[in-house]
């Protein structure tokens, strides 16, 4: 049996809402917040809390509700708007032995074509029920009363139980059920939640969470970061998924007190989330102001979430070493034979042969099976053999990897693992070595940082090996015609000089065109198919033929040689 590690008195639980009803029952925390929900108001925020014994009682009234309209086992969609009512509702499916769907909710009208996600995790999950605001099932109802019966969500719609969670939180039931009682919730091996992958390699797969598999990944977690009951996490992720929904959890299993806002308050004012920093003296959040504070972190789906950090408690560093721009997301050497158990074991593979390749090499990230990782695609047996079931060439292939699709490299004595970029994004032009697209995209924003999106920009490969940029322009800046064939060009020049590939069609389109996960990450593969399919609004398209690349390669060789100092000058185009 494992212990906390701030308190042996308290043995670690096999799943984490088993934490809960400990920390309500201690005199220490009950009384303690664990979420606190800031809304933006001015002047100020508006916060409100659940203590652990007020959170715990709540569970176990909601969980109760619904136990006795499903059976274990059934899945639930969540569809509830982020804050506190999403948290209860959360941990009472996985109380209830139901297991959970949390996604976004899009607009109830589905008019601005938002509403492909929850089509295809109606039709996957085949969910018995979904819990929503009041007034979002009210204009639900009212769409599919509307619609016709070819409708295809209208359909699945219908085939819903709604539940309203305000009527979950006013029917209060009572429990009697002391600390000792047989936990009635999902098992430890028991599927508890299905989590979507993000979208930004292709279209999103439902992953399975065991409830066991979630606890060990928070409580890995919880070491990595040094968590404790005096720890103050802030955060404004979205709460549905990845780190936001692993934020709710790593809260409980550590005893700590976290402090969220939704993501639209940080976006509409980003100010907010420092003010939360300041007033409720954080200790955790997505991002550290103190250099010391900054962990750069790794996870994926597959792995519930969590899978390693750069960041020691015991080692201080001010400055991370550097690979490519990037920052460590691993530390491989551990410090003693008692740390190595607690983490991750990843290794680099030559994701063509299987086999390992050595440090200072780039390859596939794979990580070797734990109990962290999830249990596979749902619905998809073949494609999970091929990702949680791979096995290495040589003395390793007894054990099994999951596949990440990531590519990285472990530098150094201290082997720190830097994450490069995805598998399927690598740019692989002929007769030149390969790159990845990011560094591509950031060389076409620093060619007009005054009128082009950072962030906002996608590099691809398209009529084999030619490269295409695809840029957003400011708002702006979109009707300044006469300027627009010089930015196509100055990005042409900028990647060739910066990364020495030659672009052949840099197109720039309306803000608003590039496609990006729920999280922000850019879908090349999806910009790639609307901009071959004319799916975009496009503002310019300039193609560069080889020969006028040739040439321009050959004049720029020439300038360099006669004038080292120009290598690394920046030619920006901010004055045009």
């Amino acid at each position: 049996m494992s212990y906390e590690n701030y308190d042996p008195c308290f043995p670690d639980q096999p799943v984490v809402d088993q934490y809960l009803p400990v920390w309500a029952k201690l005199p220490a925390l009950r009384s303690k917040p664990a979420f606190i929900w800031a809304e933006d108001s001015l002047p100020g925020f508006q916060c409100s809390s659940l203590t652990y014994e007020v959170l715990n009682d709540s569970v176990q009234s909601i969980s109760s509700q619904l136990a006795l309209s499903f059976e274990r086992g059934d899945t639930i969609v969540i569809l509830c708007s982020p804050g506190l009512e999403l948290v209860q509702v959360i941990f009472a499916c996985q109380r209830a032995g139901l297991i959970g769907v949390p996604i976004i909710p899009p607009k109830p009208t589905f008019s601005n074509n938002d509403h492909h996600h929850l089509i295809r995790v109606l039709s996957q999950t085949k969910p018995k029920a979904a819990i929503a605001n009041r007034g979002y099932i009210a204009m639900v109802q009212e769409y599919t009363k509307l619609s016709g019966p070819e409708n295809p969500l209208s359909h699945l719609l219908q085939r819903l139980v709604w539940l309203s969670v305000e009527c979950l939180m006013e029917n209060r039931i009572s429990s009697n059920r002391s600390l000792h009682s047989p936990y009635p919730g999902c098992k430890s091996d028991e599927v508890y939640l299905v989590q979507y992958t993000s979208g930004a390699t292709g279209i999103p797969k439902p992953v399975l969470v065991t409830a066991g598999a979630a606890a060990h990944n928070v409580r890995l977690a919880r070491n990595s970061y040094d968590l404790h009951p005096n720890s103050i996490i802030t955060s404004w992720l979205p709460q549905y998924h990845d780190c936001g929904l692993m934020f709710l959890l790593l809260t409980i299993v550590s005893g700590a007190t976290c402090v969220l806002t939704s993501p639209n308050s940080f976006v509409n004012r980003p100010r907010l989330w420092l003010e939360l920093i300041t007033k409720f003296k954080a200790t955790c959040t997505p991002f550290g102001l103190n250099r010391s504070s900054i962990c750069p972190s790794y996870g994926l789906a597959e792995n519930c979430t969590f899978v390693s950090t750069a960041w020691r408690s015991s080692v201080q560093l001010t400055d991370f070493p550097i690979h490519n721009k990037l920052l460590p997301s691993a530390r491989l050497k551990y410090d003693d034979e008692e740390e190595e158990e607690d983490q991750m074991i990843m290794v680099i593979v030559n994701e063509d042969t299987n086999e390992l390749v050595e440090d200072g090499f780039e390859g596939e990230i794979w990580i070797a099976s734990s109990p962290s990782n999830a249990s596979g695609y749902l619905s998809h047996p073949s494609l999970t053999q091929e990702v949680f079931q791979s096995r290495l060439k040589g003395s390793f292939s007894h054990e099994r990897f999951i596949r990440t699709g990531d590519r990285g490299i472990i530098k150094g004595p201290e082997r720190f693992l830097y994450v490069t970029g995805r598998c399927s994004d690598i740019i692989k032009p002929e007769n030149r070595l390969e790159t990845h697209a990011h560094y591509l995209e950031t060389a076409a924003f620093e060619s007009c940082t005054r009128f082009l999106r950072g962030g906002c920009i996608a590099a691809f490969e398209v009529h084999g090996t030619m490269i295409a940029i695809v840029a957003e322009m400011q708002k702006s800046s979109e009707g300044k015609d006469g300027m627009l064939g010089r930015i196509c060009e100055g990005i042409r020049d900028f990647v060739m000089k910066e990364e020495g590939m030659q672009v052949g069609l840099v197109a720039l389109v309306k803000s608003g065109n590039i496609p990006k996960t729920t999280s922000g990450k850019i879908q090349r593969w999806l910009a790639k198919d609307r901009f071959l399919k004319n799916k975009m609004e496009v503002l310019m398209e300039m193609k560069f033929s080889k020969e006028q690349n040739d040439e321009f390669e050959k004049s720029l060789r020439t300038n360099l040689m006669i004038d080292p100092r120009e290598r690394k000058k920046l030619v920006l185009y901010s004055n045009l």
